[in-house]
């Protein structure tokens, strides 16, 4: 099988749009425009990300549905959000909803190659390394603390991907840790189970299911599911949520 095909491409007018707006930028950066056009090029610029930030975990764009064969039942998600995902793209409905693949960050190429050499260093040992070089430039503690959030976003974001049903307990990864670390004993995580197998590159190169819907969709506050969106919403009509008693913004179900 040859180079995976991009599930998305912009139009050809978009395309136009985004190399005039590369000119433009080169003077005058996006959030120094007007509203009005800083507004467009930034819209662009989501467009042309879309297209080469994030790779599909299938080998084909079908996959991900269309208007055809996911029909919407129910309009108002036209304009609303679907709590499982769907129709977040009305031109491809099942991108990102619950029980599709992860994205890739790489090409399916490039992830095979990682697979064969088992590359590292290791995520923690990349967290520490990113650590210590910014004690030694001098980061401020606010920097330390939005670190410390977006690094918990997107652990909670992954590991709330997963549950006992596709996981591999009894095949732990065995992550090594160097000589003299302070972590008492041994660090494994269990394997995810990976996707049955659509393609033949799925052999080399396995997809993983996401339970819940896509990180871009506001599910880590609203839910993956129509039931947990209703019991985390207040009963007022602008989908206002329900606020933990001490109202720091941890959320918590009615009922």
């Amino acid at each position: 099988m040859g180079e995976q095909k991009k599930a998305f491409r912009p139009s050809f007018f978009e395309r136009i749009a985004i190399s005039l707006f590369h000119l433009i930028n080169r003077v005058v950066p996006w959030f120094k425009l007007p509203t009005f056009l800083g507004a467009i090029n930034l819209a662009l610029l989501r467009i042309e990300l879309r297209g080469y930030n994030l790779h599909d975990g299938y080998a084909s764009g079908s996959e991900q549905g269309s208007p055809g064969d996911t029909p919407m039942k129910d309009g108002r998600f036209q304009t609303a959000r679907n709590s499982d995902g769907q129709f977040n793209s009305l031109e491809q409905p099942r991108m990102g909803c619950t029980g599709m693949r992860f994205g890739r960050n790489f090409p399916e190429s490039t992830a095979r190659n990682q697979l064969k050499r088992n590359c590292g260093p290791q995520t923690r040992e990349l967290s520490v390394r990113s650590s210590w070089h910014a004690k030694r430039a001098g980061s401020s503690q606010r920097q330390h603390l939005i670190c410390s959030r977006l690094l918990g976003f997107s652990s909670r974001r992954t590991i709330g991907s997963t549950t006992s049903s596709n996981m591999r307990e009894n095949e732990p990864h065995d992550i090594p840790l160097p000589p003299g670390h302070s972590w008492q004993g041994k660090m494994t995580l269990p394997k995810t189970k990976p996707d049955e197998i659509l393609d033949p590159s799925d052999v080399k190169c396995p997809g993983y299911k996401n339970i819940n819907t896509a990180w871009w969709d506001g599910s880590q506050i609203y839910g993956s599911t129509e039931e947990a969106t209703r019991a985390l919403r207040t009963s007022r009509p602008d989908g206002k949520l329900e606020l933990a008693e001490n109202r720091t913004g941890g959320f918590h179900t009615k009922g």
